[in-house]
């Protein structure tokens, strides 16, 4: 394999896929792209015609993200049939690394198969690399979990379906047998699937220290919701393979709702037989945030706004909020900073907490409201109380205080409404007086999210301490934000959009992603003029008004 300028190589993709109809239709003679196919057969050490199907999925995939048999026999509309010809080419290509597939129709529909060229082909060529093929191969245990981990958090993106999932993930292990570990859960001979989700879970404990929602782990494995009730009810009543085995165990999570997968004492003493040490018994919560996970992100607010989040962030910092605890307890005060963030949706209330909590190294137990609306009626004051009864425990376990963030919290800090004549209403003011109850004698941190703040009950006025306002950004802020998320826009440019598009920092960030991800595929800075025409397909002209889509 040579390195080839990756400019020579893109040209001589583009001269393939120009001349490829009129290749299929003249039978398949090469001759005026001989050129072409040497150069790329050199690159990736394919054959002819293997360099000859690559160009042409290089080339679909810029507008079409997975190519299936359909999306070929239409390029080649003039003889359809022969790219039929191709289909050893293509599972040659998908051997060897440089092509994806995934199944749509199913795992036994040949015409049901997409294709995909390998992302890291396509990076290793715009950055003139020579391609090799990703190595299977781990230096120990925990780099092998970690790799297996990322398999399967692709699986949606790369392999679609849970069957070249599983096949992907057993060619990894079969690449790793010198892993003493690895032998053992092969030797316990589980189907495939499950030992996606056992490995799944050991990393994901072993990482995070969390036992991982089943929920969450099975839409990670599997692509169809029937798949995924059908393994959730096993885990439920005991009849899985995992469960049968004693592997692992299912647990209550933060609402009743909620399953967790936890690992077994067998499996954990097996682990330890292999040097695989769990630390402690994992805090039962996917709803928690640790400070690492978070990355920094610049937000930009009036200077109102900066000077309020950046009190709150001072008062917890972590002497002077133990400090002010003991205070508090002296003066037989709460010991409790209690805040609600309100504005509008996009405005960057959550985010705050999240940079808040990453820069005072506090970890975060996030609850949403919103999610879990539907389970209150009948159970309101188990749910409610079980959230801060599982905050205290976190609390006890921590070193230093967690935030409780309550997002989305309308519902619980709206009006209390007329009762007589809808259980319905009973059941949410019940709601928020156990709120207001919990509230009143609180110890710790506790950061709530709105959008609605005009509905904002008064009995709540005195229960939260800080009260932030995330107004919809202005020009002048607008200005700023398009400056900082893309900084080669001029300020002119910046000047425009703010004022042409009335974007929240949220929808920006949208547009700056399908930006980024335009330009990735071009392998140039995307015009202006693109850049207006991306911003305005986040608007929907609706009754001659502008009305944003979004969140």
């Amino acid at each position: 394999m040579q390195r080839v300028d990756s400019k020579l190589l893109l040209k001589n993709i583009d001269i393939i896929f120009r001349e490829s109809r009129r290749i299929i239709s003249d039978d398949l003679p090469f001759n005026s792209v001989k050129k072409s196919l040497s150069t790329i057969s050199n690159y990736l050490s394919t054959t002819e015609r293997e360099s000859f199907i690559f160009a042409i999925l290089f080339v679909l995939n810029l507008s079409e993200t997975k190519i299936s048999f359909v999306n070929l026999t239409e390029h080649f509309s003039n003889q359809p049939t022969n790219i039929l010809l191709f289909k050893s080419e293509l599972e040659s290509l998908c051997n060897k690394g440089i092509v994806r597939k995934n199944f749509s129709g199913g795992d036994e529909d040949p015409f049901g198969v997409r294709y995909m060229v390998n992302r890291k082909v396509v990076a290793d060529i715009l950055d003139n690399k020579p391609f090799c093929k990703e190595t299977l191969k781990e230096r120990d245990i925990y780099s092998l979990l970690e790799k297996i981990f990322k398999t399967i958090d692709n699986r949606e993106s790369i392999f679609g379906g849970s069957n070249l999932l599983s096949a992907a993930v057993l060619d990894i292990m079969n690449e790793n047998l010198d892993i003493p570990f690895i032998n053992a859960i092969l030797d316990m001979k589980l189907k495939d699937e499950n030992n996606l989700i056992f490995l799944y879970v050991i990393w994901a404990i072993l990482e995070e220290n969390l036992e991982p929602d089943a929920g969450i782990v099975l839409y990670s494995i599997y692509s169809k919701a029937s798949e995924r009730v059908r393994v959730m009810q096993r885990l439920i009543d005991g009849s899985h393979e995992l469960i049968k085995k004693g592997l692992l165990e299912t647990g209550e999570g933060l609402f009743s709702s909620d399953i967790h997968l936890k690992l077994s004492e067998a499996t954990i003493n097996l682990a330890k037989s292999y040097g695989v040490i769990f630390n402690r018994r994992p805090k039962s919560s996917r709803k928690i945030i640790t400070p690492s996970q978070i990355r920094f992100k610049q937000l930009i607010f009036n200077d109102k706004a900066i000077s309020q989040l950046n009190t709150l962030k001072d008062l917890l910092s972590h002497n002077r909020y133990e400090n002010l605890a003991k205070s508090f307890e002296a003066m037989n005060l709460p010991e409790c900073i209690t805040a609600i963030f309100y504005g509008s949706p996009g405005t960057g209330k959550t985010e705050s907490v999240m940079q808040i909590a990453r820069e005072t190294d506090r970890e975060i137990l996030k609850v949403d409201i919103s999610q879990t609306k539907s389970m209150w009626y009948g159970e309101s004051e188990k749910i409610v109380k079980q959230i801060f009864k599982d905050y205290k425990n976190f609390m006890n376990e921590s070193v230093r205080t967690p935030i409780l963030l309550i997002n989305e919290a309308d519902a619980l800090i709206s009006k209390r409404l007329d009762i007589s004549f809808s259980s319905t209403q009973h059941t949410e003011n019940t709601i928020q007086n156990i709120i207001l109850e919990e509230i009143e004698n609180f110890k710790g941190i506790l950061i709530a999210t709105t959008n609605l703040l005009q509905n904002f009950d008064k009995a709540f006025d005195r229960r939260f301490l800080y009260k932030i306002h995330f107004p919809k950004p202005n020009q002048e802020i607008r200005i700023k934000i398009w400056k900082n998320k893309k900084p080669d826009l001029s300020i002119s440019d910046c000047n425009m959009l703010a004022s042409k598009f009335p974007f929240s920092g949220g929808h920006i960030d949208n547009i700056i992603r399908k930006i980024s991800i335009e330009e990735a595929i071009q392998d140039l800075p995307l015009p202006i003029d693109k850049i207006v025409e991306i911003c305005s397909t986040e608007l929907l002209q609706k009754n001659g008004d502008l009305k944003t889509i979004g969140f």
